[in-house]
């Protein structure tokens, strides 16, 4: 029995261990390239994004702005990155924002359907809203999210699955000013 316990012990240290690699892990929220044609220029201050709200998934958190150094995705625990390289969500383009799926940031994105609402506030007190247009679960090969576009797009995502092989991937178009709420 006591070598039982013995073993049972080590596969317990050994599953710590890696979820705590995991959870530190700096590239865990990257995709494995990042074909983003916009480069913001950083002399140029804009109204960017301050927060993140999604009723629906009971989610009000911080927004922070975020760069991508080689294949390394910065990230923060203190709310959702915004890509920079990305639109400023509202603007022509597709925003990229990502976080962890703990359950203090993102793990309630999984809550998230198509006609939910979102909505930014910027570091003005100036808000816009978008509405989910799809989700889905794909591939961190799969960069084709991360594109930009022609439109007014948002696309929030965080890990999913068994050690955090997938991306939940939640796709948002601006509502219209005469729709807003």
């Amino acid at each position: 029995m006591s070598k039982l316990l013995k073993a049972f012990g080590m596969i317990c240290i050994i599953l710590a261990g890696v979820l705590y690699w995991q959870r530190n892990n700096p590239k865990r929220l990257a995709f494995l390239s990042a074909p983003i044609q916009r480069e913001t220029n950083s002399k140029v201050k804009k109204n960017i994004p301050a927060r993140l709200i999604i009723k629906k998934a009971n989610i009000d958190l911080e927004v922070v702005s975020a760069r991508i150094y080689g294949q390394r995705w910065e990230t923060t625990s203190l709310g959702v990155s915004w890509l920079e390289m990305s639109a400023v969500p509202g603007d022509i383009g597709n925003s990229i924002i990502y976080g962890h799926n703990w359950t203090n940031l993102l793990g309630n994105l999984n809550k998230v359907r198509p006609g939910d609402d979102i909505v930014i506030v910027y570091k003005d007190g100036s808000r816009k809203y978008f509405t989910v247009d799809a989700t889905a679960k794909v591939s961190p090969k799969n960069v084709s999210i991360l594109h930009q576009s022609k439109d007014q797009k948002i696309t929030i995502y965080t890990c999913v699955g068994l050690f955090d092989e997938k991306r939940l991937v939640v796709v948002g178009s601006l509502i219209k000013k005469s729709a807003q709420m």
